[in-house]
């Protein structure tokens, strides 16, 4: 419901994470910081983000009321001790050990590290109040580097069957890999774009090449709605990995007319389909790629 616009010199329009970076934008949440340099302001969207920055950005866009100075003097159980009442991000780390969103390790907060994927999945999942439950029951890891018996695995399950995390072209979330701003505020977006009761099931297809059959590695997927049969309005949109495969999660109760591109070419075949709640649909397109 946004279109792409170029607000930060270092986030043109054709970004990957424009629409979330202006959905934030408009919502006064992450805004860029000036360069010293030039003087213009920057997103600085490969930039990564620390333990503030990400509770600050998750309590703004909730529009969370913090405690004031007094009320954190006053309430010593709201900080931790690497973090004064006077620090300018102490009613951020106060609001958010409050509701339970963070919590320290030694009576230590650590503002400055940096946030790892998948604890930013584990951010989000206690900011927005997600059952975990239904997830914690899986049979198979999330992620092909995804660790057995990992603390995040069930997190990153939630994330994956809401399309929260992209992974990489092996497939791969990377969840020990540090997240960056741009990465955040896509989750951020993603997560308030859908409906949380939603039910949904997963997708996985193939985009083969015509002649060879084999598979084409990162080609854009593109997920419509449908309309009488027809194309509808873009719905999602995700890139194939090294083997031309790709996996999605969508609503249930709705059709999907669903195409790869590569460059100029089109796919050969394109698909309508629908998926089923909890279970995993299975589709192939074919491509002739311009040589």
């Amino acid at each position: 419901y946004l279109k792409p616009v170029w607000i930060y010199p270092d986030v043109p329009s054709d970004h990957p994470h424009n629409l979330a970076i202006t959905y934030l934008y408009k919502k006064n949440v992450m805004r860029g910081s000036e360069d010293k340099k030039t003087g213009k302001t920057l997103f600085r969207p490969e930039d990564t983000i620390n333990r503030v920055e990400i509770i600050k950005a998750v309590l703004e866009n909730k529009r969370q009321v913090l405690p004031t100075i007094q009320e954190l003097k006053s309430s010593k159980d709201l900080l931790f001790t690497d973090v004064r009442p006077d620090h300018w991000f102490a009613p951020y780390v106060g609001a958010a050990k409050k509701i339970g969103i963070v919590e320290g390790t030694d009576g230590l907060y650590r503002p400055a590290d940096q946030v790892l994927r998948s604890e930013a999945v584990k951010i989000l999942a206690a900011a927005y109040q997600i059952n975990l439950d239904p997830f914690r029951k899986a049979f198979e890891l999330p992620y092909p580097d995804a660790e057995p018996s990992a603390w995040y695995n069930s997190y990153l399950a939630m994330g994956k069957k809401y399309n929260l995390l992209e992974p990489d072209q092996k497939g791969d979330i990377n969840p020990g890999k540090p997240i960056t701003r741009a990465e955040f505020a896509e989750m951020m977006y993603r997560l308030e774009s859908i409906s949380l009761a939603e039910k949904r099931g997963f997708l996985s297809g193939k985009l083969k090449r015509g002649k060879t059959g084999q598979g084409v590695p990162k080609a854009e997927i593109y997920i419509y709605s449908t309309v009488d049969g027809k194309r509808g309005e873009l719905y999602y949109k995700t890139t194939t990995n090294n083997d031309g495969g790709f996996t999605v999660s969508l609503s249930t109760g709705s059709k999907y007319y669903i195409e790869g591109l590569l460059g100029n070419s089109i796919s050969h075949t394109s698909i309508i389909t629908e998926v089923q709640e909890e279970k995993t649909t299975k589709i192939e397109l074919e491509i002739f790629p311009q040589e």
